[in-house]
């Protein structure tokens, strides 16, 4: 099959995902990605693009008793099938062909070819067939876990995981992901993946770090959360070489080294051009800044100059020379700004969202926000009663959460949201109303605060997370039979 033909199937197959996602999810507004967020539950996104079955390869299978009475994987109350494991496979690797259908053929995937003759680009010791199956087997070790602690804790299917999972098994046509497998076996692997979800959202919820928590790690682990700025300068000589002689290399360097910044950048970039390493001044000023600025570099243990560069001491202005004897080469550092805790400034705000498409007209949207806006300024004006609005209203799909966004960084969201949450004088408690290309965003901005706390806070809390996952894979006994996930055919 032609690269031209399999691209047009990838993009019909990915309308078709988003037609029917729309469908089966109805009111569940995944605009995530439209406005830069990314799902607390990251290790199970791999389901999402291909959940629908919507795929046009008929893929070839075991036979019908095997693939249902061989076991894949199990915990101490859940078995997952080969049939499932099917399933899930597939779905990994549906996702990914359609998440990355524009880059398949630089990532070196051919989906017209056999996956187990292709090397993975990420490592070429294993085959793309590989990478899926591992990606696969790391989720459901992830999944049993999380199913299993869900059951011990009582944990039922909400109605609206019910009502989800009905509405995707009646868009989804199990023989796409393999020619053996039954809607009871997507039913199956629905029940676990729900379950482990709602599970992952309860340990969410509980997974806060206290301030107290963030200012005590980030005292222990400071160097960490260090960003410094520098310029450099690398100086080659013998056989070859610009210079020839070591001496002459040697007296740059030391040129360098006791130059301003100013005398550095220009002493480099007369150097560059004489070198011929850019063939014009344009060109030169048009890529040294990417090439040899340094903004907000952080700490790397053995790179030769960080533990100048972070030191207490170093400050703007001073100079290091690295020397490198096997490459035959010198390297001048100069410390643009001084290691200081990332300072970029981060936010915290709430929104409710209107949509012309619920409404009917723009105006109609707008009019609703106006009028929501104004309920919440003539109630208590509360954060709390924000929220509640947000939960009633909103049509994103953080509605659960009060229409909250955490951790928001500068060029995250939509131009438009972006700018009003970053404008300078924006303050704890402001309101407006915002528009952009999804509709008309009620905004309440909840606070301001800098990018190390944000990275002490998802540190504590992913270290927190990692650890109650290995106790729940310990606790339930998690096991992957490899030799029969490895015999899943899904593409």
């Amino acid at each position: 099959m032609g690269k031209g033909t399999r691209k047009r199937e990838l993009q019909e197959a990915r309308r078709l995902q988003e037609e029917q996602k729309a469908a089966a999810l109805k009111k569940e507004r995944k605009r995530n990605a439209l406005i830069g967020t990314v799902s607390a539950v990251a290790i199970v996104a791999i389901l999402g693009g291909a959940i629908f079955g919507i795929w046009n390869n008929k893929r070839l299978n075991s036979n019908d008793y095997l693939i249902h009475h061989t076991v894949a994987a199990k915990s101490a109350n859940y078995t997952v099938t080969k049939a499932m494991m099917t399933y899930f496979t597939a779905s990994t690797y549906m996702n990914y062909c359609t998440q990355y259908e524009d880059q398949l053929e630089d990532l070196g995937l051919d989906t017209s070819k056999a996956l187990s003759a292709q090397k993975c680009v990420y490592d070429d010791s294993i085959t793309w067939h590989d990478y899926f199956v591992d990606t696969t087997e790391k989720t459901v070790k992830w999944m049993l876990s999380f199913a299993e602690q869900a059951r011990a804790d009582g944990v039922k299917l909400s109605k609206e995981y019910e009502d989800l999972m009905k509405e995707t098994l009646e868009a989804t046509k199990p023989e796409n992901f393999g020619e053996d497998l039954t809607l009871d076996d997507v039913k199956d692997c629905l029940e676990l993946y729900y379950m482990a979800v709602m599970q992952e959202e309860k340990v969410q919820a509980g997974n806060v770090a206290s301030a107290d928590d963030i200012n005590a790690w980030a005292d222990k682990n400071n160097k960490t959360l260090l960003r410094a700025d520098y310029t450099y300068y690398n100086i080659p000589y013998g056989t070859g070489a610009y210079y020839a002689d070591e001496a002459a290399a040697r007296a740059m360097a030391d040129k360098l080294l006791n130059s301003t910044e100013e005398e550095f950048i220009a002493t480099a970039k007369a150097e560059l051009l004489a070198r011929k390493v850019y063939a014009d001044e344009k060109t030169l000023e048009a890529q040294f800044g990417a090439n040899y600025l340094r903004s907000g570099y952080a700490y790397k243990d053995g790179d030769g100059f960080s533990d100048w560069l972070f030191a207490a001491d170093t400050k703007a202005g001073d100079t290091k020379l690295v020397e490198n004897e096997s490459s035959k080469s010198l390297t001048v550092y100069l410390c643009r700004a001084a290691a200081t805790r990332d300072s970029e400034p981060v936010v915290d705000v709430r929104h409710i969202l209107f949509t012309e498409e619920k409404y009917e007209t723009d105006d109609a949207a707008k009019a609703k926000a106006e009028e929501v806006l104004k309920k919440w300024q003539e109630g208590d004006a509360t954060a709390e009663s924000f929220g509640a609005l947000a939960k009633e209203f909103t049509e994103d799909s953080n509605a659960e959460q009060g229409g909250l966004y955490e951790g928001v960084t500068q060029g995250q969201m939509v131009q438009t949201f972006n700018d009003w949450c970053f404008d300078k004088n924006r303050k704890g408690g402001d309101t407006g109303i915002v528009k952009t290309d999804y509709g008309y965003h009620v905004m309440y901005f909840v606070k301001s605060y800098d990018r190390w706390y944000l990275t002490a806070k998802q540190t504590i809390e992913s270290e927190n997370y990692q650890v109650t996952s290995a106790q729940y894979a310990t606790t339930y006994g998690v096991t992957v039979d490899g030799a029969v996930a490895h015999t899943v055919a899904f593409a």
